[in-house]
């Protein structure tokens, strides 16, 4: 708990102070999660019968960073690359093509798109010094995730009787996932006076709706995918948490969704 413990503040004490520099350190700092997650789906997927393209999809996601980093659309950039990984399939000879460009192409989306549309998140309305970037945005987007994941454990822990989807992840509960939920709410209600103008409380009430609930089928997922393959965690770089894809795995499913969202009220 104690490794857990540090780990947890030296890693929140990064993103704040990411998310406070704005871009590029944002985007450079996005960009290294991203592409460590991007290695650790890649290692965990491949088998004698599954080989993605590791590199090829590193460079593809790399290349959407430096896009947004020039301010251009970086989902956009990623298709670029789409039809030399299905090129060299056609060329090689292996047993199973589709699994090879399936586990190549689909954690760009999986995990590097969500990231972008993080760096797409903050790029915002105003209230700001700098007219390109409100960090605000992203401290409620991140602080409605980790509120979540914070109360839906505590509540679980005291009060948790019935597993949410124990074949998946068998200590959630639905105690924990509707105690964390009323908490979020609750906390955005508590902090409303903070909230960026532009968007009534309702709808902010909304934006932390979407973003927990597909959080948690963001949590799931990957959860699914290391059962899958027998893995306990997704990798080592988080000492007490697992790898990039453990922490970060709420993100995932609800990058897109909260942009969307956002994108659609303004």
């Amino acid at each position: 708990m104690m490794q857990r413990a540090i780990t947890g503040i030296v890693f929140l004490g990064v993103m704040l102070g990411g998310i406070y520099l704005g871009p590029p350190y944002l985007t450079i700092l996005l960009a290294f999660i991203a592409t460590v997650g991007l290695l650790e789906y890649y290692k965990l997927v491949r088998s004698e019968h599954t080989q993605p393209y590791t590199w090829v999809g590193v460079a593809a996601g790399l290349l959407g960073f430096l896009a947004n980093l020039i301010e251009q659309p970086g989902l956009y950039s990623l298709y670029f690359i789409l039809p030399l990984i299905a090129g060299i399939e056609v060329f090689r000879k292996s047993e199973k093509p589709h699994h090879n460009l399936a586990h190549t192409i689909f954690p760009l989306v999986y995990v590097i798109a969500p990231f972008i549309f993080i760096l797409e998140m903050g790029r915002d309305i105003s209230g700001c010094d700098n007219p390109n970037y409100n960090p605000v945005i992203l401290y409620i987007y991140f602080g409605t995730i980790w509120c979540y994941d914070t109360m839906a454990y505590i509540c679980g822990r005291f009060l948790g009787r019935h597993k949410l989807l124990e074949r998946v992840s068998p200590k959630k509960t639905w105690e924990g996932a509707i105690g964390g939920f009323i908490c979020g709410l609750a906390v955005m209600t508590l902090c409303r006076q903070w909230l960026p103008a532009g968007l009534s409380l309702v709808e902010w009430l909304g934006f932390a709706a979407i973003v927990m609930i597909t959080g948690t089928l963001g949590d799931l997922s990957v959860s699914v995918i290391k059962r899958k393959v027998g893995a306990k965690d997704t990798g080592t770089l988080l000492p007490g948490h697992g790898g990039i894809l453990d922490r970060f795995d709420s993100e995932l499913l609800s990058a897109g969704p909260a942009f969307v969202y956002l994108l659609l009220l303004n």
